[in-house]
């Protein structure tokens, strides 16, 4: 096995996604082989893209999605749709109106930068934790 590299493509609704991975070639068949972790991270800054840029065609929604390993039914919880919702969605059967693609687009970039706010945010908003009558908060004094 020698170094080399091995160019990779995810074709996204219209948009194409390049980029050169470091691959390991077979000296007798010339065969290239990419890391597991080198090809997840190509996806993450795909899914990065698509979400920065607020894609909303049904292909980068579903990729959002799958970036996230979360199922239909767990997105359609967080946004109060149901699992069908999710798949006309992103199977271009339903439109998709842009507050639900800015939701699928912080629940993204949140889930890409190893942080859960959003999803907490509208887990708690669907279940709405008892009020406390009397809440302690810490003033930031200058």
């Amino acid at each position: 096995m020698t170094g080399a590299t091995f160019h990779a493509e995810r074709k996204i609704g219209a948009q194409v996604f390049v980029t050169e991975l470091p691959a390991r070639k077979c000296t007798s068949c010339g065969e290239r082989t990419v890391s597991g972790p080198d090809l997840l991270a190509f996806d993450a800054a795909v899914a990065g893209e698509l979400a920065r840029s607020g894609a909303s065609s049904p292909d980068a929604l579903k990729f959002l999605r799958k970036t996230m390993a979360l199922t239909a039914a767990e997105l359609g919880e967080l946004l109060e749709l149901r699992p069908e919702t999710i798949s006309r969605i992103e199977n271009g059967k339903m439109p998709v109106d842009r507050r639900t693609v800015a939701l699928i687009s912080a629940l993204a970039l949140d889930h890409l930068a190893g942080r859960s706010e959003m999803a907490d945010r509208l887990r708690a908003l669907a279940h709405p934790p008892k009020r406390r009558k009397r809440v302690d908060v810490k003033a930031r004094v200058a």
